[in-house]
């Protein structure tokens, strides 16, 4: 959470950047798995953590229960992370060594979508279809929202993604980004049966 925003509560993306932000500094290609979580993490906010298909530890929300039983308020959310700090570390030492990219010479443009798809599609799986239906100047996906309730249909989630767009060769136009997000909705709408908010 960054200082110049408002004090808000702690949710599991905020837990799972944590354990990305470590991954990143030593370079190791993590995934999440959402389907096969501890029965000691609340499903849909928790996930394991996976490093070439094995499993290196979880992150998530404590169950309730488990946070009152240690004597803490079972009325505020509660997240935690393990991680296999070794797996990690053998993983950094079989990379290449640190390089510095330069810093962009172009500036990049953002744009927000929100979605409506089935509760239970991994967002792994919506930010690989984004990734698919992208042209190159795709730089990044990092997903800011995610709601269930009043005005999402049962069984349903709504996803937010911010994407941003930029060329190392030359300024974008609005034109070009414009077409990219509606090859990334109409891939959407066509794998996911995705219904844009």
């Amino acid at each position: 959470m960054h200082w110049s925003q408002p004090r808000r509560a702690v949710d599991f993306f905020d837990a799972k950047g944590l354990v990305e932000a470590a991954a990143v500094a030593l370079h190791a290609d993590i995934t999440f798995n959402g389907a096969a979580v501890p029965a000691y993490l609340v499903r849909g906010r928790a996930a394991t953590v996976r490093l070439a298909d094995v499993a290196i530890g979880t992150v998530g929300m404590l169950a309730p229960t488990i946070v009152g039983s240690a004597g803490l308020s079972s009325n505020e959310d509660v997240y935690v992370a393990e991680l296999d700090l070794d797996a990690l570390s053998a993983a950094h030492s079989t990379m290449m060594p640190l390089t510095v990219k330069p810093l962009p010479r172009y500036p990049s443009i953002s744009r927000d979508i929100s979605i409506v798809v089935d509760e239970i599609l991994p967002a792994e799986t919506v930010r690989g279809t984004i990734r698919a239906a992208a042209p190159d100047t795709l730089v990044t996906i990092r997903e800011f929202d995610r709601y269930q309730g009043k005005g999402v249909p049962e069984g349903r989630v709504s996803v937010s993604e911010r994407l941003t767009f930029r060329s190392l060769d030359r300024t974008l136009t609005d034109a070009e980004v414009d077409a990219a997000m509606e090859q990334i909705l109409t891939a959407l709408k066509k794998a996911h049966d995705a219904v844009q908010r």
